[in-house]
């Protein structure tokens, strides 16, 4: 795991590792890799355990936060540090680089629906445990699949809303409330000493 940041710009925000199992930046260039230490160790957990399951095959990171706090024209629910954009899958295991490579769940020529199912029902099972308040994506396939085992939040299509504007098609959008199986002194304690969670002595066994 790369060597975990907290900023000095008063947020309080971590930033996310480059280097961390299970996942890649998938807009490193926006410089919105920031967040919550909860989102942080949450986003190290998916990771792990999603390596686990699918070590060749590491989800993309999009969006988090600015590391000051600062509003974000596009993507003004993440600037708390408290909200994250996970990538969909390419059919050929290509990683998304900003707008390069991008799938839309439209297109079935390169979205693997496949894949994208078991990691959206594998972010469900983390909401028990990271408490959640929205889950967002366009793939109604998916998201009653997933529904079926119920549990909150649901997964939701919200493409018909004036607020989303089309744009979960190529992207899954959780908001957290900052509940975590943690206390805030122990979260902060794992990521300062860079110590993976499932290796952790606070750890919950979850599977």
């Amino acid at each position: 795991m790369g060597y975990i940041t907290r900023t000095n710009k008063g947020t309080g925000f971590y930033q996310l590792p480059e280097a961390g199992l299970g996942y890649y930046l998938g807009r490193k260039e926006a410089g919105r890799v920031w967040g919550q230490p909860f989102l942080i160790l949450f986003l190290l957990e998916l990771g792990e355990r999603w390596f686990s399951l699918r070590g060749n095959s590491p989800f993309g990171v999009g969006d988090l936060a600015e590391e000051d706090g600062r509003e974000i024209r596009d993507h003004n629910s993440h600037r708390f540090g408290s909200a994250v954009d996970l990538y969909i899958f390419h059919k050929n295991g290509l990683r998304r680089n900003d707008f390069l490579n991008q799938v839309s769940c439209l297109d079935k020529t390169t979205y693997d629906q496949d894949t994208t199912l078991e990691f959206v029902k594998l972010i469900k099972n983390f909401s028990a445990r990271y408490v959640m308040q929205q889950i967002l994506f366009n793939d109604n396939q998916v998201n009653q699949e997933v529904n079926k085992v119920g549990g909150h939040p649901p997964v939701t299509d919200d493409s018909k809303t004036k607020q989303s504007q089309g744009q979960h098609y190529d992207h899954i959008h959780i908001t957290f409330n900052g509940k975590s199986p943690y206390s805030p002194k122990q979260i902060v304690e794992i990521l300062e000493n860079k110590k993976s969670p499932f290796a952790s002595p606070h750890k919950c066994n979850l599977y």
